[in-house]
């Protein structure tokens, strides 16, 4: 594969260091084409995301401490989707970990994989709009995918955090 092309592959970087973790986000990222960085320091993750746009950053937040939050500001403001597993840094406020999404360590790999291919769609070229065509039954495809969205993972009227993030944030697992 050319540089160039390599280099427009969607980019994973996971801060992370759990090998189990970097090896099960490895698989799907082999079999669907992009690049996963697995890195071992805040400061490589920050090395990564300057190095080139990356979709995703996968944080086990127990290695950052107070002063590598701003990596997290950093990743936002490149456009990646910040991802974080594990445990909050003792003493982090909510304003610190705005824009991560808080993900139990059983859902990343699914997690990461719907945040790559939702930002490779967005990122997608649109055709000329004289080149649109409507199908017989397209409307009735939209509402259908509409009425498909499951409920059980938006919050309940009052909630503030889904039953996912709740779970993510509960986690004890190591």
């Amino acid at each position: 594969m050319s540089a160039e092309a390599k280099s427009s592959l969607p980019r994973v970087v996971v801060l992370c260091g759990d090998p189990g973790l970097v090896r099960e986000l490895a698989t799907p990222a082999s079999r669907r084409g992009w690049q996963c960085r697995a890195v071992s320091s805040p400061y490589e993750a920050a090395a990564e995301l300057l190095a080139g746009p990356r979709e995703v950053l996968v944080v086990d937040l127990r290695l950052l401490g107070r002063r590598h939050l701003r990596l997290l500001e950093m990743a936002r403001s490149a456009g990646a989707e910040v991802l974080g597993i594990g445990a909050l840094p003792a003493g982090t406020g909510s304003d610190e970990l705005s824009g991560v999404r808080l993900v139990a360590r059983a859902d990343i790999t699914r997690r990461v994989e719907e945040a790559v291919l939702h930002r490779t769609a967005a990122q997608a070229p649109v055709a000329d709009a004289g080149t649109y065509v409507p199908t017989q039954g397209a409307a009735e495809t939209v509402q259908a995918k509409r009425q498909a969205v499951p409920l059980e993972s938006a919050p309940a009227t009052g909630q503030i955090l889904t039953n996912e993030e709740l779970t993510a944030l509960l986690e004890d697992e190591p």
